[in-house]
Protein backbone atom coordinates (compact mmCIF):
# COMPACT_ATOMS: atom_id res chain seq x y z
CA UNK A 1 0.00 0.00 0.00
CA UNK A 2 2.79 2.45 -0.11
CA UNK A 3 2.48 3.36 -4.06
CA UNK A 4 2.28 6.65 -5.26
CA UNK A 5 -1.60 7.80 -5.28
CA UNK A 6 -4.08 9.80 -7.79
CA UNK A 7 -7.14 9.22 -4.75
CA UNK A 8 -8.06 11.70 -2.55
CA UNK A 9 -7.57 11.29 1.39
CA UNK A 10 -11.06 10.39 1.83
CA UNK A 11 -10.54 7.46 -0.88
CA UNK A 12 -7.51 6.76 0.55
CA UNK A 13 -8.82 6.45 3.97
CA UNK A 14 -11.60 4.00 2.60
CA UNK A 15 -8.35 1.64 0.96
CA UNK A 16 -6.47 2.18 4.50
CA UNK A 17 -9.54 0.50 6.42
CA UNK A 18 -10.42 -2.22 3.79
CA UNK A 19 -6.99 -3.47 3.52
CA UNK A 20 -5.61 -2.89 6.88
CA UNK A 21 -8.70 -4.44 8.59
CA UNK A 22 -8.10 -1.72 11.44
CA UNK A 23 -10.85 -0.87 13.68
CA UNK A 24 -13.14 2.32 12.46
CA UNK A 25 -11.70 4.22 16.04
CA UNK A 26 -8.12 3.46 15.11
CA UNK A 27 -8.29 4.20 11.72
CA UNK A 28 -10.12 7.40 12.42
CA UNK A 29 -7.13 8.65 14.90
CA UNK A 30 -4.64 7.75 12.16
CA UNK A 31 -6.59 10.22 9.81
CA UNK A 32 -6.39 13.02 12.05
CA UNK A 33 -2.98 12.67 12.38
CA UNK A 34 -2.43 12.52 8.98
CA UNK A 35 -4.68 15.74 8.15
CA UNK A 36 -2.59 17.30 10.98
CA UNK A 37 0.55 16.42 8.44
CA UNK A 38 -1.04 18.02 5.50
CA UNK A 39 -0.35 14.80 3.57
CA UNK A 40 -1.35 12.00 1.32
CA UNK A 41 -2.78 9.38 3.57
CA UNK A 42 -0.95 6.33 1.25
CA UNK A 43 2.14 8.20 -0.39
CA UNK A 44 2.87 9.14 3.66
CA UNK A 45 1.53 6.17 6.02
CA UNK A 46 5.26 5.01 6.23
CA UNK A 47 6.30 8.81 6.82
CA UNK A 48 3.69 8.52 9.74
CA UNK A 49 4.71 5.37 11.39
CA UNK A 50 8.11 7.08 11.94
CA UNK A 51 7.52 10.11 13.77
CA UNK A 52 8.79 10.48 17.16
CA UNK A 53 4.96 10.20 18.96
CA UNK A 54 6.51 10.74 22.45
CA UNK A 55 4.42 13.73 22.76
CA UNK A 56 1.00 11.61 22.43
CA UNK A 57 1.94 9.06 24.74
CA UNK A 58 0.18 8.68 27.99
CA UNK A 59 1.93 6.69 30.86
CA UNK A 60 1.01 2.68 30.47
CA UNK A 61 -0.36 3.48 27.28
CA UNK A 62 0.56 2.98 23.04
CA UNK A 63 0.88 5.42 20.87
CA UNK A 64 -1.12 5.47 17.17
CA UNK A 65 1.99 4.62 15.98
CA UNK A 66 3.34 1.94 17.88
CA UNK A 67 -0.52 0.23 18.06
CA UNK A 68 0.19 0.26 14.26
CA UNK A 69 3.81 -0.71 13.84
CA UNK A 70 2.38 -3.81 16.24
CA UNK A 71 -0.47 -4.70 13.83
CA UNK A 72 1.82 -4.13 10.73
CA UNK A 73 4.96 -6.26 12.42
CA UNK A 74 4.60 -9.09 10.31
CA UNK A 75 4.68 -8.01 6.57
CA UNK A 76 4.23 -11.19 5.17
CA UNK A 77 1.19 -11.63 6.56
CA UNK A 78 -0.74 -8.58 6.24
CA UNK A 79 0.59 -8.95 2.56
CA UNK A 80 -0.92 -12.27 2.30
CA UNK A 81 -4.31 -10.32 3.74
CA UNK A 82 -4.03 -7.60 1.06
CA UNK A 83 -4.17 -9.95 -1.66
CA UNK A 84 -6.62 -12.11 -0.64
CA UNK A 85 -9.23 -14.03 -3.10
CA UNK A 86 -12.84 -13.91 -2.29
CA UNK A 87 -14.71 -16.59 -2.95
CA UNK A 88 -17.92 -16.06 -4.94
CA UNK A 89 -20.27 -16.17 -2.37
CA UNK A 90 -18.01 -13.99 0.43
CA UNK A 91 -18.53 -16.05 3.56
CA UNK A 92 -20.32 -18.85 2.17
CA UNK A 93 -18.25 -21.62 1.45
CA UNK A 94 -21.15 -23.35 -1.40
CA UNK A 95 -19.90 -26.80 -2.47
CA UNK A 96 -18.05 -27.63 -5.09
CA UNK A 97 -20.02 -30.34 -7.88
CA UNK A 98 -17.65 -30.06 -10.37
CA UNK A 99 -14.03 -29.78 -9.51
CA UNK A 100 -11.01 -28.05 -11.76
CA UNK A 101 -9.84 -30.01 -14.85
CA UNK A 102 -12.67 -33.14 -14.24
CA UNK A 103 -13.27 -34.55 -17.59
CA UNK A 104 -16.15 -33.27 -19.62
CA UNK A 105 -16.72 -35.94 -22.14
CA UNK A 106 -13.24 -35.20 -24.35
CA UNK A 107 -12.43 -31.69 -22.76
CA UNK A 108 -11.42 -31.03 -18.87
CA UNK A 109 -13.12 -28.45 -17.15
CA UNK A 110 -11.24 -25.25 -16.63
CA UNK A 111 -13.25 -24.03 -13.91
CA UNK A 112 -15.23 -25.28 -11.23
CA UNK A 113 -18.98 -25.47 -10.78
CA UNK A 114 -20.53 -24.02 -7.07
CA UNK A 115 -23.71 -25.77 -6.01
CA UNK A 116 -25.58 -22.91 -5.05
CA UNK A 117 -29.33 -21.77 -5.23
CA UNK A 118 -30.40 -19.69 -8.32
CA UNK A 119 -30.47 -15.90 -6.86
CA UNK A 120 -27.65 -16.37 -4.76
CA UNK A 121 -25.73 -12.95 -4.59
CA UNK A 122 -22.31 -13.18 -6.21
CA UNK A 123 -18.95 -10.89 -5.22
CA UNK A 124 -15.94 -10.23 -7.20
CA UNK A 125 -13.36 -12.54 -6.26
CA UNK A 126 -10.91 -9.17 -5.82
CA UNK A 127 -10.49 -5.40 -6.44
CA UNK A 128 -10.95 -4.94 -10.65
CA UNK A 129 -12.32 -3.56 -13.75
CA UNK A 130 -15.31 -5.04 -15.85
CA UNK A 131 -14.93 -6.16 -19.05
CA UNK A 132 -17.73 -7.83 -19.75
CA UNK A 133 -21.13 -7.69 -18.20
CA UNK A 134 -23.36 -9.51 -21.00
CA UNK A 135 -26.08 -12.10 -21.73
CA UNK A 136 -24.60 -14.34 -24.47
CA UNK A 137 -25.96 -16.82 -26.38
CA UNK A 138 -23.11 -19.77 -25.91
CA UNK A 139 -23.09 -22.25 -23.02
CA UNK A 140 -21.65 -19.14 -20.92
CA UNK A 141 -24.80 -17.73 -20.87
CA UNK A 142 -24.78 -14.95 -18.58
CA UNK A 143 -21.12 -13.77 -18.52
CA UNK A 144 -19.19 -11.53 -15.91
CA UNK A 145 -15.56 -11.35 -16.55
CA UNK A 146 -13.28 -8.87 -13.95
CA UNK A 147 -9.79 -7.91 -14.60
CA UNK A 148 -8.07 -7.66 -10.89
CA UNK A 149 -6.07 -4.20 -10.60
CA UNK A 150 -4.60 -3.05 -7.49
CA UNK A 151 -6.50 -1.58 -4.79
CA UNK A 152 -4.71 1.74 -4.74
CA UNK A 153 -3.22 2.96 -8.63
CA UNK A 154 -6.15 0.75 -10.45
CA UNK A 155 -3.42 -0.86 -12.74
CA UNK A 156 -4.25 -4.13 -14.00
CA UNK A 157 -2.69 -7.05 -12.49
CA UNK A 158 -2.12 -10.72 -13.44
CA UNK A 159 -5.46 -12.47 -12.46
CA UNK A 160 -8.70 -12.18 -14.47
CA UNK A 161 -11.98 -13.78 -13.06
CA UNK A 162 -15.16 -15.50 -15.18
CA UNK A 163 -18.66 -16.56 -14.01
CA UNK A 164 -21.33 -17.89 -16.57
CA UNK A 165 -24.96 -18.83 -15.60
CA UNK A 166 -25.53 -15.26 -14.42
CA UNK A 167 -29.54 -14.74 -14.16
CA UNK A 168 -28.93 -11.16 -13.35
CA UNK A 169 -25.90 -8.98 -14.00
CA UNK A 170 -25.88 -5.93 -11.85
CA UNK A 171 -22.35 -4.37 -13.39
CA UNK A 172 -21.27 -2.51 -16.70
CA UNK A 173 -18.27 -2.58 -18.66
CA UNK A 174 -16.08 -0.29 -17.28
CA UNK A 175 -16.83 -0.64 -13.82
CA UNK A 176 -14.87 -0.51 -10.74
CA UNK A 177 -15.95 -3.39 -8.34
CA UNK A 178 -14.18 -4.10 -5.10
CA UNK A 179 -13.22 -7.66 -3.23
CA UNK A 180 -16.28 -8.87 -2.26
CA UNK A 181 -18.74 -6.60 -3.89
CA UNK A 182 -22.17 -8.04 -5.36
CA UNK A 183 -22.15 -8.08 -9.06
CA UNK A 184 -25.26 -10.37 -9.66
CA UNK A 185 -27.32 -13.05 -8.95
CA UNK A 186 -26.42 -16.58 -9.62
CA UNK A 187 -28.55 -18.76 -12.00
CA UNK A 188 -28.36 -21.98 -14.31
CA UNK A 189 -32.12 -23.04 -13.52
CA UNK A 190 -33.98 -24.52 -16.56
CA UNK A 191 -36.12 -21.30 -16.74
CA UNK A 192 -33.59 -18.59 -15.82
CA UNK A 193 -32.26 -15.61 -18.09
CA UNK A 194 -28.81 -16.33 -19.17
CA UNK A 195 -28.41 -19.86 -18.21
CA UNK A 196 -26.86 -21.25 -21.19
CA UNK A 197 -25.93 -24.62 -21.09
CA UNK A 198 -26.69 -25.09 -17.33
CA UNK A 199 -28.75 -28.29 -16.55
CA UNK A 200 -29.36 -26.95 -12.83
CA UNK A 201 -28.49 -23.73 -10.68
CA UNK A 202 -24.96 -23.50 -10.05
CA UNK A 203 -22.34 -21.42 -11.02
CA UNK A 204 -19.13 -21.46 -13.36
CA UNK A 205 -15.96 -20.18 -11.63
CA UNK A 206 -13.13 -19.16 -13.22
CA UNK A 207 -9.59 -18.11 -12.69
CA UNK A 208 -7.35 -17.01 -15.22
CA UNK A 209 -3.62 -15.88 -14.79
CA UNK A 210 -2.82 -14.51 -18.68
CA UNK A 211 -4.59 -17.15 -20.73
CA UNK A 212 -3.67 -20.29 -18.14
CA UNK A 213 -6.75 -21.11 -16.51
CA UNK A 214 -6.25 -21.95 -12.27
CA UNK A 215 -7.97 -23.77 -9.80
CA UNK A 216 -9.93 -21.64 -7.72
CA UNK A 217 -9.83 -23.73 -5.02
CA UNK A 218 -6.39 -23.60 -4.52
CA UNK A 219 -5.89 -19.98 -5.40
CA UNK A 220 -8.82 -18.77 -2.19
CA UNK A 221 -6.98 -19.60 1.22
CA UNK A 222 -10.24 -19.49 2.49
CA UNK A 223 -14.09 -20.04 1.45
CA UNK A 224 -15.14 -18.39 3.97
CA UNK A 225 -13.35 -15.20 4.40
CA UNK A 226 -15.34 -11.93 3.39
CA UNK A 227 -13.93 -8.22 2.96
CA UNK A 228 -15.18 -5.85 5.34
CA UNK A 229 -17.56 -3.73 3.89
CA UNK A 230 -16.58 0.24 3.78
Amino acid sequence: IMKKSKLSLNEEIRVIRRLSGLNEGLVDDITDKLKELGQSAIDKFEDFMDVDSDEDKKEGDDTIADRIKDFFSDNKEVEEKINQIVWPTCGKSGAVSSKFDAMRGDEKHNAVDISVDSGTKIVSPFDGKVEVASFTEDRCGGMIQIKQIDPVTQEPLKLKSKFCHMKQIDVSVGDIVKAGEVVGLSGGAKDDKGKGNSNGAHLHFEILDGNTHLDPEKEIKSKEFCPKSN
